[in-house]
């Protein structure tokens, strides 16, 4: 999901009238134009992360200028969600952005790879034969319309949907991934909330769980389109009926799908982080997961992919925010957007009316459930991670 940072959705007054904090949203290069990686074909060394660079300068301006607004210099937090919490998690692993920063989030941002050089190199010869040449000087001065039109796919690796950019590890602005093979011992100081949605895939598949035509005989066609994790889908189907017998079809695809695509990455994310402590003295990692359910269509969908934007930013009044405008909603609403409040002043999201939230170990798992009862469980959804934890988690196109 990219938006621009005036999105209503992203207006940071709520926080900054609940907090007294600065809230500053950024606008970056994107897609091709932020991520398009041209140093094998006659182009900069480091366009595969111009978008993250872009940030970096944000953040050398917020350091230099953002105590004439109030802020402290010393205390700043990036956080981000999907492709933007992927872009802080990639920040984490920047020599020239940790400095930056002192507090991060990552909201549905599962990316534990970058795009590698080889792959971004032949994502970057698809456009430029897309848009009529393969001769950089030339492509460069093309209208960008043309540009973005050339963008439209499909993906020479993955072989379907829109050319995808992301950052690059391109040995120089990001020297590697964010979470392979662990996470940065550069960043494991910087406090760190790792949030996920209960039914991330419920966004992608909103046309197919509304119209509620999932049945035995096509949820193996159905979910086999969706894995990323490499499984039998017959298998997976069968596993997930003996796991959830009560559940309809449609239930287990948005389940299996949110658990084989958007969720392991999280997890990795989690562990990852969490071998960096011991369970004595556990790193400042926290993870959560929002259950509380969109309300439309009754409720199918989920809380899905996005759903955490608007509860956060306390916006639950906008349509845009899609959790309706409930008490339940805007009570929810403002107990996470006083967790960022207090990880930004201080490096910890505890405290007010928050149940007590333990940082994140290997062996207790503990994480924040966001929903109308706010709660700590260990290891939620415990029984799908370990169905799923012997097969890796490997990013397509990475």
């Amino acid at each position: 999901m990219h938006t621009a940072g005036s999105d209503p959705l992203y207006d940071g007054c709520n926080l900054v009238l609940r907090g007294d904090v600065v809230v500053l949203a950024l606008n970056h290069r994107l897609a091709g134009f932020g991520y398009g990686y041209f140093a094998n074909l006659g182009g900069p060394a480091e366009s595969g992360n111009v978008g993250n660079l872009d940030i970096c300068l944000a953040l050398e301006w917020v350091r230099d200028n953002i105590s004439g607004f109030g802020g402290d210099p010393a205390r700043v937090m990036i956080f981000g969600q999907s492709g933007g919490g992927a872009k802080v998690v990639s920040l984490m692993a920047m020599e020239q952005a940790q400095p930056l920063f002192h507090s991060a989030a990552t909201m549905s941002g599962q990316h534990v790879t970058a795009i590698g050089p080889m792959n971004a190199t032949r994502r970057a010869a698809a456009w430029m034969a897309a848009a009529g040449t393969h001769d950089f000087a030339h492509f460069r001065k093309m209208p960008m319309e043309r540009l973005v039109e050339a963008m439209g796919g499909p993906d020479p690796i993955e072989g379907k949907g829109e050319i995808s950019f992301a950052s690059t590890l391109d040995h120089r602005a990001l020297k590697r991934h964010p979470f392979y093979p662990d996470a940065p011992a550069e960043a494991a100081a910087i406090p760190l909330i790792i949030g996920n949605t209960h039914d991330e895939t419920g966004y992608w598949l909103a046309a197919t769980l509304k119209a509620g035509d999932t049945t035995w005989d096509n949820l193996v066609p159905r979910i086999t389109g969706q894995i990323v994790k490499d499984v039998d889908p017959q298998w997976l189907v069968e596993n997930y009926r003996r796991l959830y017998p009560a559940r309809t079809p449609g239930q287990l695809l948005l389940a299996m799908s949110t658990a084989t695509r958007s969720w392991p990455g999280h997890l990795v994310q989690a562990e990852m982080r969490a071998r960096q402590g011991t369970e004595a003295a556990p790193g400042p990692t926290w993870m959560y997961q929002l259950d509380f359910p969109a309300p439309e269509a009754g409720g199918v969908l989920g809380a899905f992919h996005t759903l955490d934007i608007g509860l956060v930013f306390a916006n639950t009044h906008l349509p845009s925010a899609r959790t309706g405008t409930t008490v339940e909603a805007a009570a929810l609403a403002e107990q996470m957007a006083d967790a960022f409040i207090r990880l930004a002043r201080n490096g910890d999201p505890n405290g007010g009316k928050l149940p007590q939230w333990p940082r994140y170990t290997l062996e207790r798992r503990e994480t924040m459930i966001f929903d109308r009862a706010i709660r700590v469980e260990r290891d939620p959804r415990g029984e799908e991670r370990k169905l799923l934890a012997p097969i890796p988690y490997i990013k397509p196109g990475s």
